[in-house]
């Protein structure tokens, strides 16, 4: 997956509790009876933590911008960090619900105009 800033202001923002509402209405009602809205919201976090701690997310008042420039991400790399931490706070994850979870949150960047154009129904299906 590669990030890439908001056409319009240069940077896209990503806002934690949105994303966690946007991955809420678009994963299956099993993922929404399993975790509560905290757990997703954690999940993120962890999420955004990675990105941080690789240098493609940093904290900037209460709005979080993401790199410059468009930039690869390691994904299993990011699952096992997510996975990892995730116990580690008492949510319980297998890798399949952690790609539920983050192919809803593509949905998120996609309508913030923080993906470059990619075919969505790829991630969907």
């Amino acid at each position: 997956m590669k990030l890439k800033p908001n056409k319009i202001e240069e940077r896209f923002f990503y806002d934690l509790d949105n994303a966690t509402d946007v991955v809420s209405e678009n994963i299956s009602q099993n993922l929404l009876e399993k975790f509560e809205y905290e757990d997703l919201y954690l999940i993120l976090e962890l999420q955004f933590n990675y990105l941080d701690s690789i240098g493609i997310m940093i904290e900037e008042s209460e709005q979080l911008p993401v790199c410059y420039y468009p930039k690869e991400i390691d994904q299993e790399e990011m699952e096992i960090y997510i996975v990892i931490n995730a116990i580690k706070n008492d949510v319980f994850l297998s890798y399949e619900e952690l790609e539920e979870i983050l192919t809803a949150e593509l949905i998120y960047y996609k309508i913030n105009g923080a993906l470059e154009e990619i075919n969505m129904a790829t991630f969907l299906n």
